[in-house]
């Protein structure tokens, strides 16, 4: 993994205590030879298929929409824009806090939300729903189950799709793509423009 996101251009992922030996290589190795060996049928992502030797079917994230209120309100001014980070290394949470606290000292009106602790899960909704954008994973390609959630909320989401990893993810996707190092420039421009954020919220529940 670490030599394709270095040839991809893309930002390594963090994962704590991950064990980087040839031990852990050959561990995760038998792991997918068994899966290769004995499974009818694959499901995962191409950034995670790099070693493999069979074919496999993309593993689509989903959700059960009955679980979320469509609500696509915004805020016209101060919008609330929430990071949770349930993994603060796969999604990039100090990159993210790094950001919001330059925008802040440059004046950028908004209010900046990262709870703390273990949240419920409806707790967890409850942000959702409250919101008026999300800025979800940095540092894994294609983004997870919490865009897609944020989506269906009717809700404005910026997260890492990367271009590379398009081949995936269905077309006229509404979700804004970002990384470590555009991240700042977006969300600027996103909590600044009201209409294109009031359009692009409206757009989530459907896709």
């Amino acid at each position: 993994m670490l030599q394709e996101f270095s040839k991809l251009g893309f930002a390594k992922i963090e994962y704590e205590n991950f064990d980087r030996t040839i031990n852990g290589l050959r561990k995760r190795l038998e792991y997918l030879r068994k899966a290769e060996k004995y499974a009818d049928l694959i499901y995962s992502a191409p950034n995670q298929m790099g070693l493999a030797l069979r074919e496999y079917s993309v593993n689509l994230q989903q959700i059960t929409l009955s679980t979320f209120d469509n609500n696509p309100f915004q805020r016209r001014n101060k919008p609330k824009v929430l990071h949770v980070p349930s993994n603060p290394f796969v999604k990039g949470t100090k990159y993210v806090r790094s950001v919001f606290q330059s925008l802040e000292k440059r004046g950028i009106q908004f209010e900046p939300i990262i709870p703390e602790g273990l949240l419920s899960y409806g707790d967890v909704i409850k942000l959702y729903q409250d919101c008026d954008i999300l800025v979800g994973q940095l540092l894994v390609p294609g983004g997870g189950k919490q865009e897609r959630e944020l989506l269906a909320c009717g809700k404005v989401v910026l997260s890492n799709m990367s271009a590379d990893y398009e081949s995936y993810v269905p077309n006229a996707s509404p979700i804004i793509d970002v990384n470590i190092d555009s991240l700042e420039t977006k969300l600027e421009e996103v909590i600044n423009n009201y209409d294109f954020r009031v359009r692009t919220a409206r757009l989530g529940r459907e896709y």
